[in-house]
């Protein structure tokens, strides 16, 4: 999953995607070619990545793409209460 995020990432220009990429080179993974790259302002980014298609954003961009983004509520709740940027994934 982090191949798959870090090479959307690797497009964008936010702080979070830096750190993303980052920590995938440093895993020794690398950024896969991405098509269909599109920034969505103030909800994330989208892309595809070996013909899947990938969401990385918040919950605007999940339900803007009909993705229910339920599942993922209680953890994105328990990440930022401890001070933490979540972000969702969607592939």
């Amino acid at each position: 999953m982090l191949a798959l995020v870090a090479a959307v990432e690797g497009s964008s220009e936010h702080p979070l995607a830096t750190a993303i990429v980052t920590a995938a080179q440093e895993s020794g993974l690398g950024l896969a070619h991405v098509e269909d790259f599109e920034s969505v302002t103030g909800q994330g980014v989208k892309a595809r990545v070996d013909g899947r298609e990938v969401l990385i954003g918040n919950r605007r961009l999940f339900l803007s793409a009909e993705v229910d983004p339920r599942l993922l509520v209680a953890a994105q709740k328990r990440l930022a209460a401890q001070g933490k940027t979540p972000i969702l994934v969607a592939i």
